[in-house]
């Protein structure tokens, strides 16, 4: 049996957003929770103001009127206020790291501390169905 998420994360994750002033408050929430839950740094947010030009890929909790043809959130779809994660550094290809939403990243999480010692051991040692 996987292991139970909090009731108060499942709140933040889970449901689709549908308002940006609702995106606000549930990125804020999965700040808090990150950090709490997960051992993020503080640091590693921040919150979007007038002058940031963000750049997010699309997720299915989002509005459909909110994503490009690209995938990515269309610059106005993306509030003032809205909490994102983007630590500082590169990632592995040098490129700076992008920034993402913390719901998702709460959900990652979540999704990941969920799976039991076994099912690790059988997602980790399936054979590659690649080829």
């Amino acid at each position: 049996m996987a292991n139970a998420r909090p009731a108060e994360v499942s709140a933040i994750t889970e449901p689709n957003i549908s308002t940006a002033d609702e995106w606000v408050r549930r990125t804020e929430a999965a700040k808090a929770f990150l950090i709490h839950l997960h051992n993020f740094k503080e640091e590693d947010f921040y919150t979007v103001s007038g002058d940031d030009e963000p750049c997010l890929v699309g997720w299915s909790k989002y509005p459909a009127a909110w994503i490009e043809r690209s995938g990515f959130v269309a610059d106005d779809a993306i509030p003032t206020g809205l909490v994102l994660h983007c630590p500082p550094g590169v990632d592995f290809t040098g490129e700076p790291h992008d920034e993402n939403d913390p719901i998702y990243l709460l959900a990652d999480c979540e999704f990941w501390a969920s799976l039991t010692d076994e099912e690790m051991r059988v997602l980790c040692d399936a054979p590659d169905q690649s080829t």
